[in-house]
């Protein structure tokens, strides 16, 4: 079992510094950078030293009061928020509504407020999970259709790094980064993947809900006529495509919850989105019960969303319907940390 102390929060960039930072350096003869790189480099050379001192006490320290483990680490990234969407009351109260949980989240450890980062969702995670250029291996744009293509396996992910020293890993959740086999979670280093093939494009509007509320046209016959329509094949209808799949690393996945001919909803979106945070709270009990660390990635669905079917009332003055998910995500959020305030294992927590 992993020792019972309290939390401590770190930042994503220092662990992955002190699990790794020996292992690269060891596995490559040398990686050339670009030429920025170097400039910084010979700018900051003794202070990235320095630095260098302080996360290899830090990670001596940490895993003296850890039995010599290394911490757990859960990666929660929320998909295509705005600044002041969370984490900064002040900016909150300007949007009209309020995140307590992931407000005392921030508080606790340590918030970027100003950083570069990448323009969408999908650079935004291969960026994250291969610590490389997106445009560097086709992944610098968003695909919201059938795009074919997707994260190459070639390319290293923190997830295989993880596991090869050592960690069990798991994704739940929203992944977007590319819709052919390779590139899916459980062929690029995590040991169970739950998730959904498409993004919310397809989950969230490109179903008879949102052809109803007219968020979209041409999904059917709801709002739309057809007579300059001349292929009846190319409707981006949900229902017609794979949605949420589960799958353990190295194997096919499956589809789940979707029986033949049923309609894909709103209902079903929603559906989905419960689940996955389920999964995350089980994954978390049976990941903690073990003796290996682990990496538990939480990506979820929500706040976004397209029809109004699933909110039943609206309670901020923002009175938006994306704020009422942002609500009910900042609820599960809270429901996690409070599972991880209970003696029982050691987490480093990152929320995006």
């Amino acid at each position: 079992m992993i020792s019972k102390i309290p939390n401590y929060l770190f930042s994503v960039l220092m662990v992955i510094t002190m699990l790794f930072g020996t292992s690269l350096a060891q596995a490559t003869d040398k990686i050339v950078h670009d030429a920025e790189y170097y400039i910084l480099e010979a700018q900051n050379v003794e202070k990235w030293a320095a630095d260098d001192k302080i996360v290899d006490k830090k990670l001596v320290d940490f895993k003296k009061k850890n039995e010599g483990n290394p911490p757990n680490i859960l990666y929660i990234l929320i998909d295509d928020i705005g600044f002041g969407d969370l984490g900064i009351p002040e900016l909150n109260s300007i949007r009209g509504y309020k995140t307590p949980n992931i407000n005392k989240l921030a508080d606790q450890g340590m918030r970027f407020s100003r950083m570069y980062t990448e323009p969408s969702c999908t650079p935004t995670r291969v960026a994250f999970m291969t610590g490389r250029q997106p445009y560097r291996y086709g992944m610098g744009d968003t695909a919201v259709d059938i795009s074919g293509f997707g994260l190459p396996g070639k390319e290293i992910t923190l997830a295989e790094m993880l596991s090869e020293s050592g960690y069990n890993t798991v994704h739940i959740g929203k992944w977007h980064m590319g819709d052919i086999m390779e590139s899916w979670p459980n062929h690029q280093g995590f040991d169970f993947a739950a998730f959904p093939i498409h993004q919310q494009g397809q989950l969230t509007i490109f179903h008879d809900d949102g052809a109803d509320e007219e968020v979209t046209i041409g999904i059917g016959k709801n709002n739309y006529d057809d007579k300059f329509t001349l292929d009846n094949w190319h409707r981006p209808d949900a229902a017609a495509m794979v949605t949420g799949v589960e799958g353990r690393r190295g194997e096919k996945v499956r589809e789940v919850h979707m029986q033949p001919g049923e309609r894909w909803t709103e209902a079903k979106y929603h559906e989905m989105n419960v689940r996955y945070q389920e999964q995350t709270m089980e994954h978390l009990h049976k990941l903690a019960a073990q003796d290996k660390p682990f990496f538990l990635q939480y990506w979820p669905l929500y706040p976004l969303t397209g029809p109004r079917t699933t909110t039943e009332e609206y309670t901020t003055p923002n009175g938006g319907r994306y704020i009422e998910k942002m609500k009910l995500l900042d609820t599960w959020i809270g429901d996690i940390m409070d599972e991880m305030d209970a003696p029982r294992a050691h987490f480093f927590i990152k929320c995006v």
